[in-house]
């Protein structure tokens, strides 16, 4: 099974995910922070035990997958998923398959991770800033819908950035490679920056 292991590295406090898959449940999805005042950063690390990395699989649970809620949180190297088979909705819904990565917190790093086969691949809340996403390789993501596809590989708003999106590879998705979007009435849309990424056969 799966290790979670704790240590200190600098002034960050790191987890390890190493070994076969973990399955986050409704009960038990996985939630990083926030943390206590003391501890104010978090860096994940998939650790590669003999070869192995960690596989976060969201099957069976209605929620996202994986929620970072803690300032300075940085996940590295992991490799999410949801191996649950249904890629069709009768209705109309925006949620009809889960997010599997979900950003709520400012001064979060996102690097060389997989993300494949969820709903939303990754979706960062408008009011978090200092964002980056990097180095990713999102495929496979989303759901057909009655009139057309939904989930996004990169699903970002931001009121006031910095958000950067740089040198990811996003493919297959249902719906966009990248999506920058704010809903008119909701708040500006600033300081987003796009750059080196590679998108093909989306949408």
């Amino acid at each position: 099974a799966g290790r979670l292991g704790h240590g200190a590295q600098d002034e960050h406090r790191l987890v390890e995910h190493a070994g076969a898959t973990q399955v986050a449940r409704d009960s038990q999805r996985m939630v990083i922070g926030p943390w206590p005042h003391w501890m104010n950063r978090e860096r994940v690390l998939n650790g590669m035990h003999f070869g192995e990395g960690a596989i976060i699989d969201g099957a069976g649970q209605a929620r996202s997958t994986y929620v970072v809620r803690g300032a300075w949180s940085e996940l590295w190297d992991l490799e999410l998923t949801n191996s649950d088979p249904t890629r069709f909705s009768p209705i109309t819904s925006h949620d009809a398959r889960p997010n599997t990565l979900v950003n709520e917190a400012s001064h979060t790093k996102y690097v060389n991770l997989i993300v494949h086969d969820g709903g939303v691949a990754f979706f960062s809340y408008a009011t978090a800033v200092d964002v980056e996403v990097s180095g990713a390789i999102l495929y496979n993501n989303g759901w057909q819908g009655p009139s057309r596809g939904h989930g996004h590989a990169l699903y970002v708003k931001s009121s006031a950035g910095p958000v950067v999106l740089r040198d990811n590879v996003m493919f297959n998705q249902y719906g966009y490679g990248v999506h920058v979007y704010a809903d008119g009435g909701s708040g500006p849309l600033n300081n987003v920056t796009v750059e080196g990424n590679v998108a093909f056969n989306n949408g």
